[in-house]
């Protein structure tokens, strides 16, 4: 009898250390277990199926340029729980700071870094029910699901197109389908309108489209020279860099390049300190400056930045970026009235009337006090 009680006690625990196992391993009744009863499913950009909140409030981030995007979608200031450092700088320097001045306070700084890595420490300590990553990092976002914290791949744009499947599917990813398509429904309004030019683009000779040059940090001698930007500054009548050899792979010209080209127009990003006084007093260290067109006539902007830096190829405010891009281009074509369509923007979605000084903010007024207009 003795025998059988004692197997019956080792039956009993091997039975609890499996079930146990059971549940660590399968990321169900753990500490960091956030499925619940309330969510959905959707399908990824890699294809994959992930059961995600019905309304996630704990969001972290991975991509450094898409918490303008979720904040948009969600006129929240208080659900995105980690974002890159290089984000939250944006922030800093945005108009969604004005919009969401409460938004840094809700946010780890420890959890996600510069390379748009997620620490799983942190994240295991947290109180995250939604992961963005995007397409490429699909192996992070495997070990995040099998912590059993939902997390998705979104793709990132190389076009306009590309661009509103993003949107598309964020609305998707945060329940906010109504607002992404409003949000759609203005990209074409801009499109509509910027293509009523195209026949005029179309017939301009060569010698008619300027040359411009967008870095993205002038000291490394960054640029784009490719994708969303290149195609828009083709469409409205400029003639963009084109890369050749290492440059290519590296997005990354010399000086040589820089002056071959011989741009007219160079337009400075938001994601380094450089002005146009910087090229027009060439004062950039290693660089000379004095020869180039775009600089002897006074032609380097500080692109604005409003919502976030506009730059980047997934930016919520890139219709305003394509006009931008025609006004400077192509002014006496497209005839934009940029301050207009900035403080329109800002009306429509945020219901949020600019002032003068925000507004000059956004356009760098005082920074682009020297360059032609």
């Amino acid at each position: 009898m003795k025998g059988i009680i004692m197997k019956g006690k080792k039956f009993i625990s091997l039975l609890i250390c499996l079930i146990v196992f059971s549940f660590v391993f399968s990321g169900c009744g753990n500490k960091d277990s956030r499925k619940t009863s309330d969510s959905r499913t959707i399908v990824d950009a890699t294809g994959i199926e992930i059961e995600v909140p019905t309304h996630p409030e704990h969001i972290v981030v991975s991509p450094v340029v898409l918490p303008n995007m979720i904040y948009f979608m969600t006129s929240k200031d208080n659900n995105q729980i980690a974002i890159t450092p290089s984000a939250l700088e944006g922030y800093e320097n945005s108009i969604m700071k004005d919009l969401a001045p409460n938004f840094k306070k809700y946010v780890n700084k420890n959890m996600v870094n510069n390379d748009m890595q997620v620490s799983l420490e942190e994240l295991a300590n947290s109180n995250a029910d939604l992961v963005i990553f995007w397409d490429t990092q699909s192996e992070e976002a495997k070990k995040v699901n099998k912590m059993g914290i939902p997390a998705v791949c979104v793709k990132s744009a190389t076009d306009m197109n590309s661009l509103r499947q993003l949107i598309k599917m964020l609305g998707e990813i945060l329940n906010c389908k109504d607002r992404a398509d409003e949000l759609l429904q203005w990209y074409d309004e801009v499109d509509t309108k910027l293509n009523k030019k195209d026949s005029e683009i179309r017939n301009l000779s060569d010698s008619e489209k300027p040359k411009v040059v967008q870095f993205r940090d002038i000291n490394e001698l960054s640029v784009y020279a490719k994708g969303v930007d290149a195609k828009l500054i083709e469409k409205v009548g400029g003639t963009n860099i084109e890369l050749t050899a290492s440059s290519a792979d590296s997005s990354k010209v010399t000086m040589e390049e820089v002056l071959n080209f011989n741009p007219d127009i160079i337009l400075l990003s938001n994601w380094d300190d450089s002005k146009p006084d910087d090229l027009y007093k060439n004062i950039i260290p290693g660089q000379d400056w004095s020869d180039v067109a775009a600089v002897k006539n006074h032609r380097v902007y500080k692109v604005p930045m409003g919502l976030y830096r506009w730059t980047p190829p997934n930016c919520t405010e890139k219709p305003l970026y394509a006009m931008y891009l025609s006004s400077v281009i192509q002014p006496d074509i497209y005839k934009v009235d940029m301050d207009k369509e900035i403080k329109n923007f800002f009306s429509k979605f945020f219901d949020h009337n600019l002032s003068k000084e925000q507004l000059d903010r956004v356009v760098h007024r005082e920074i682009n006090g020297n360059s032609k207009i």
